[in-house]
C-alpha cells in the first residue's frame, strides 16, 4: 500500500501528519509520501522516518503557497490512498476524479469570522466551500466528536472520529523533574506553559489577565508559538511586570524539554477542535488546565482541571491550586500519562487510519471488479 499525505507543515495539523507517518511506519507501511504545501521550517522533518519520501509543492509563503499547491495538485499526486488534511487541498484531487482514493481529515470546522486577517478569512471561506463540494464523495475524518458535530451541520454528512496521537516514547515524563528544570535554567520557579498559535481563538489574553492576578515572584509564564496577538500579549505581560519568556518555535526534542520542565500547562481556547498539545503535555506528565469549550474535555477527560472560557479569576485559582497541592500535581500527572497511553498513542491513531485506508482500497477493488 502506497499512502500519500498532503499537508501544510504549519501548526498542529503538520505535527499530526508526522505522527501518522511514524505510526504507519511502526505498523509496517513502508511506502509513504509526505507532500507539503510549502517549505517546512528547519526542524519540521527531524522526527520523520527515513523511509518516508518528502515533496514540497511551493517555495512561497501562505497564502500564495496554498494557491500554487492547489494548482499543482490538479495534475499531480496519485497513490493507493491520498490522505489530505484540508478540504481545499482535497478539492483539486477530487476534480481530477480521485475521490474514491481520498481521505480528508478535518482539524476543525471552517469559521470565517474568527480570523483577524482578511486573507485568512478568504482562506477559511475557501475551506468552507471546498468542504461542501467534496463532502458527499470523500470519506471525512474529524479529530473530535465536537468537530464531527460541527462538520455535519456544515456538510450534511457524518464523519468518523480519529483522535490525534503522539509517540509516547518521545513525549514522556522526566526521570528527574529537578534536573529537567535545571537544564533550562528554570529551577526555583513554578512554570506555567502555553504552546500554540497566539490567536484570538486560543484566547491568550485570558491567560495574560490570570497571570496579572498571581504573585509575580512565584510564577513564570513561557509562551511557545507565534501569531497575530503576540504583540498584544507581550504588551499586557510587560505592563504588569509579569515574569515571562517567549520562544517562537521549537524542535521536538526541545519542546519535550519544556513540557518536562514546566509545572502546569494552560490552553484557554474558546473552542479547541482537539488540541494535540494537550496530548503532548499529558504524555509528558504535565498537569493540564483547560476550558470546557470545544473538544478539550474529550482529550483531557478527568485528568485535568477546567475553568469557564474567558474567566481569568477562575484560571488564576486553578493555577494556584495546582501549585499549592503536590499530591494533586502527582495525581494529574499519573492520570494524564495513563490516558494518553490508553487512548492517544500514534500507534492507535495510525491503526485507526490504516483501517480507513483498507476500507477505501476494498471499496475501490469492489467497484473495479
Amino acid at each position: 500500500m502506497h499512502v500519500i499525505q498532503v499537508i501544510s507543515p504549519q501548526g498542529g495539523p503538520g505535527r499530526h501528519a508526522l505522527e501518522i507517518c511514524n505510526g504507519l511506519a511502526k505498523l509496517g507501511v513502508s511506502q509513504q509520501t509526505l507532500i507539503l504545501a510549502e517549505h517546512p521550517y528547519r526542524s519540521f522533518l527531524d522526527s520523520l522516518p527515513l523511509s518516508v519520501n518528502v515533496r514540497v509543492l511551493s517555495q512561497r509563503e501562505p497564502p500564495i503557497s496554498r494557491l500554487e499547491s492547489m494548482f499543482r495538485l490538479l495534475r499531480d499526486a496519485d497513490a493507493d490512498v491520498v490522505h489530505v488534511h484540508y478540504p481545499s487541498m482535497a478539492l483539486p484531487l477530487w476534480l481530477r476524479g480521485l475521490g474514491p482514493k481520498l481521505v480528508c481529515t478535518l482539524h476543525g470546522h471552517p469559521q470565517v469570522m474568527i480570523e483577524p486577517k482578511l486573507w485568512m478569512k478568504i482562506g477559511y471561506l475557501g475551506e468552507l466551500l471546498s468542504l461542501k463540494l467534496i463532502a458527499q464523495g470523500v470519506p471525512l475524518v474529524s479529530v473530535s466528536e465536537f468537530t464531527s458535530r460541527n462538520v455535519r451541520k456544515i456538510a450534511g454528512k457524518g464523519s468518523r472520529v480519529v483522535y490525534p496521537g503522539v509517540d509516547t516514547s518521545i513525549f514522556k515524563p522526566p526521570s528527574d523533574k529537578t534536573l529537567a528544570k535545571q537544564k533550562l535554567g528554570l529551577e526555583h520557579q513554578f512554570i506555567v506553559l502555553y504552546v500554540g498559535r497566539v490567536h484570538p481563538y486560543k484566547d491568550p489574553m485570558t491567560l495574560v489577565r490570570a497571570m496579572t492576578i498571581l504573585p509575580r515572584d512565584m510564577f513564570k509564564l513561557i509562551i511557545v508559538g507565534e501569531g497575530p496577538l503576540l504583540r498584544q500579549v507581550q504588551n499586557g505581560l510587560e505592563k504588569f511586570s509579569v515574569n515571562y519568556d517567549h520562544v517562537p518555535r521549537l524542535n521536538v526534542t526541545d519542546l519535550v524539554s519544556y513540557y518536562q520542565a514546566a509545572d502546569a500547562f494552560v490552553l484557554p481556547s474558546l473552542g479547541e477542535a482537539a488540541g494535540i498539545v494537550f496530548i503532548e503535555a499529558m504524555s509528558c506528565g504535565l498537569p493540564v488546565i483547560a476550558t470546557r469549550g470545544g473538544g478539550a474535555p474529550e482529550i483531557v477527560g478527568n485528568a485535568g482541571l477546567y475553568f469557564s472560557p474567558g474567566n481569568a479569576r477562575q484560571l488564576a485559582d486553578k493555577i494556584t491550586l495546582v501549585m499549592g497541592d503536590e499530591l494533586l500535581r502527582h495525581n494529574m500527572s499519573e492520570a494524564g500519562r495513563k490516558r494518553v497511553e490508553a487512548l492517544f498513542s500514534n500507534i492507535k491513531m495510525a491503526s485507526d487510519y490504516l483501517a480507513i485506508y483498507r476500507m477505501v482500497l476494498d471499496e475501490n477493488v469492489s467497484v473495479a471488479s
